[in-house]
């Protein structure tokens, strides 16, 4: 009897031991700061101050702030690739400088027959997508090798037969690729890129450019609307969760040993300075709009639903 009650102990402390061990840490006797950056309600000058610190501080640790100070310098050496006209706009694909050392390909779309300027939309893929994925084949179809496209994520297309300015990029690597910088820095850099690119077309009403994007799309959007105040809108299908669900799936799965850019977009948007409702405020003056399995919600500064 005691030895199968020994045996009762040993099973199950073998079937905990992975679960706990995952969610166990050492007991630290120093105090660890939490939430140091939090938003409380203030005056608006001193929200408009926080948001400015806020930002500063996270281009710190996305180690982007070099970037951000010298961007201006950085011309975009413009290659198009190629270029079709669909009927009611025009499509390119155009290889840009992201930095001094690093370039990037980029899809345009541009109204045909409208007269500007005229509303942009950075269009963001999602997991295992690439700069042609917020389009349908129609869109991106040409001579050569054909480019992979999932036509349930073509609202690039939707929108360029709306009369809207688009572009789009890819940011669903696994890939740093300059020393010293992180993989999520890299993906929001070469959308603030895309944003900087918007605002250099004659085309473009630099004071109606929005962003969307589906799941890490979705993530990014959230990301690119919150760093960047050129964003009038933006939409993040995909993305948001709950603290704790996304607590359960993400903290335990490897995610914070094997990507320091993981580590920064959990510890500081979910549990030191800011959660992610902090970093949505960081956009609070500007209308958000979220989309998840579960429902709709959308932040807006007044009125009816808000159009660029």
């Amino acid at each position: 009897m005691r030895r199968h009650k020994l045996t009762i102990l040993a099973t199950l402390f073998t079937f905990f031991e992975v679960p706990l061990a995952c969610m166990a840490t050492k007991q630290d006797p120093s105090p660890v700061p939490q939430r140091v950056m939090q938003y409380t309600s203030r005056p608006a000058a001193e929200a408009e101050v926080w948001q400015k610190n806020v930002r500063a501080k996270l281009l710190h640790l996305l180690r982007l702030d070099d970037l951000a100070e010298t961007k201006h310098s950085i011309a975009f050496c413009s290659k198009q690739l190629w270029s079709k006209n669909r009927g009611t706009y025009d499509v390119k694909e155009v290889e840009i400088n992201s930095t001094a050392d690093r370039r990037i390909r980029i899809v345009v779309t541009v109204p045909g027959s409208q007269a500007g300027p005229l509303p942009a939309v950075v269009c963001v893929g999602g997991h295992g997508s690439d700069l042609y994925s917020p389009y349908d084949r129609q869109t991106i179809e040409r001579e050569g090798p054909k480019p992979e496209s999932d036509p349930m994520k073509g609202f690039g297309t939707v929108l360029a037969k709306s009369g809207y300015v688009t572009i789009s990029t890819t940011v669903s690597q696994h890939e740093v690729y300059e020393k010293g910088r992180l993989l999520m820095g890299e993906r929001l850099w070469d959308l603030i890129r895309c944003v900087d690119y918007l605002e250099s077309m004659p085309e473009v009403d630099r004071s109606r450019i929005g962003c969307a994007g589906l799941s890490l799309g979705g993530e990014m959007t959230m990301w690119l609307a919150a760093m960047d105040e050129r964003v009038a809108v933006s939409v993040s299908a995909g993305f948001l969760t709950s603290w704790i669900r996304w607590s359960r799936t993400t903290a335990c799965a490897g995610s914070l040993k094997d990507s320091e850019s993981w580590s920064i977009t959990l510890t500081f948007i979910l549990w030191s300075p800011l959660d992610r409702c902090n970093v949505r405020t960081g956009s609070r003056s500007r209308p958000v709009s979220s989309a998840s399995g579960l429902g709709v919600r959308q932040w807006k500064k007044s009125g009816p639903s808000t159009r660029i």
